[in-house]
Formats: structure tokens, sequence, C-alpha cells
């Protein structure tokens, strides 16, 4: 997996900054900034020396003591790639960033599965619940399928897939297997019935937990995992501005 939008944490104890002010006289807060500054300057010089296209630090802020990057976020939104078509020339430019079929995909009916999938579902189904999860399956999930125009790197023939789906939270694995059932629905491999049977079964047959009450069979192929070099991490929204 990739991100564009990634948050990252770094604590410092209060005599770093202090060493970071430009006055130890100012208030804690101009102190915090002045830290922060410190940092953006670490970071263009840690940018400087990184691998090409590994990390890139962009800006660096103060936060309170509670902030956590993961649990203090609003809602997150992952994009997958696709590139698709019975021409594609599988490219090695987009090997890393994309899922690429050397098929059409009926995109009505991926359109319309999209629309199955929106709003509140318990999606546990769709996921890999790690051990101690104690957090409800049952999210509030918003698709859009985009196709991407006038790419350096479309062949011709080739048409780029992008999927957006934004969540308060992802379970592990949520949006590969979301853009897999998706792509499996394109391919005329799993139906639309299929997926509102399991979708509608799966809602009912759960505890107050969100937990489901049973083991429901998912149709055969209807669920499959899409890699993980086409995702990507693009924006996560907290309450304070990041």
């Amino acid at each position: 997996m990739h991100a564009s939008g990634a948050v990252i944490t770094v604590d410092l104890t209060m005599d770093e900054v202090t060493r970071f002010s430009k006055d130890e006289n100012d208030d804690l807060q101009q102190q915090l900034k002045d830290a922060a500054t410190t940092l953006c300057s670490a970071m263009k010089e840690f940018n400087c020396n990184q691998r090409p296209g590994s990390i890139t630090a962009t800006s660096a802020v103060p936060v309170p003591p509670n902030f956590d990057p993961r649990f203090s976020c609003l809602w997150k939104r992952y994009v997958y790639y696709i590139s698709y078509g019975h021409q594609n020339r599988r490219s090695p430019f987009l090997a890393r960033f994309a899922w690429q079929l050397d098929q059409s995909l009926d995109i009505e009916s991926m359109l319309c599965a999209a629309r199955v999938l929106n709003g509140k579902h318990n999606f546990q189904w769709l996921s890999i619940v790690e051990e101690g999860e104690l957090r409800s399956p049952i999210k509030t999930l918003e698709l859009t399928l985009e196709k991407m125009e006038g790419s350096v790197f479309q062949n011709d023939g080739t048409t780029i897939l992008k999927v957006s789906g934004t969540c308060d939270f992802f379970l592990y694995n949520m949006m590969r297997r979301i853009v897999g059932v998706l792509v499996s629905i394109g391919q005329n491999r799993a139906t639309l019935s299929a997926l509102e049977s399991c979708l509608k079964i799966q809602d009912e047959e759960m505890d107050g937990d969100g937990q489901t009450t049973c083991k429901v069979k998912v149709p055969t192929g209807l669920l499959q995992t899409a890699p993980a070099n086409g995702l990507c991490l693009e924006h996560v929204e907290y309450a304070i501005q990041i």
C-alpha cells in the first residue's frame, strides 16, 4: 500500500521543546510553534537524504498530548487504481501503483454494486478483524468510481479506473476486499443480486456489538482481495488542522 496523506507523531520532551525555540522565555504555544518550524527545517534535510520515491515529509504542526494519528481521525479516504482493457499492455510504470487486468470491465454493473455498498452496513465479512479490535464493524461508507483520462502512462486500449472510498474507520483489508467485490462483478464472476443478498444477511445477522451471530457463506466468486499495489491512503481528516 502507498500513502500520500499519512500522519505520524514525534514526542518531544520539554527540554527539547525549549532547546528548539527561539526564546526560552516565550510561552509554551510559541515554543511549540518554534519546535515545529525547526522540525520542518530538519525534514527538508531528511527529504534530501532519502532514496528517491521512498518518503517525503511535507509539514509539521504542534498537536495536543492526547492526539493519536490513528484513533483521532474523523474519517479517511483510500483510493484504488485499476488499469483494464482487452488491449491493455501491462506497463512497468503502473506495476507498483495499479491492478492491471487484461480484460474489459462492466463499469455500469460496478457502479450499481458501489451504490449497494454505499451507506451503513456491517463490513465484518469484507475485512479481517484483528485480534483485540473493539470497534464495531458497522460503518458508513461512501464509494465513487471515476475513469481517469490523459494519464501519461496510459496505453492505447487501456482505461484507468479510480475507486475512492471514504469512511470514519477502515477495518483491515476492508478497502481491498471492497475493490475485489467490485471487480468480481465487473468481470461477471459474481452477480449484483448475490452481493445484495449477502449484504442483507450480514446486516441482519449481527448482535448489538456488530458481530455476526452466525457464519454466513459468501457466494463463490464474490469475495476476492485486490492486490496491495493499487491502494493509496489519500487523506486523513482530523478535528485540528494538520
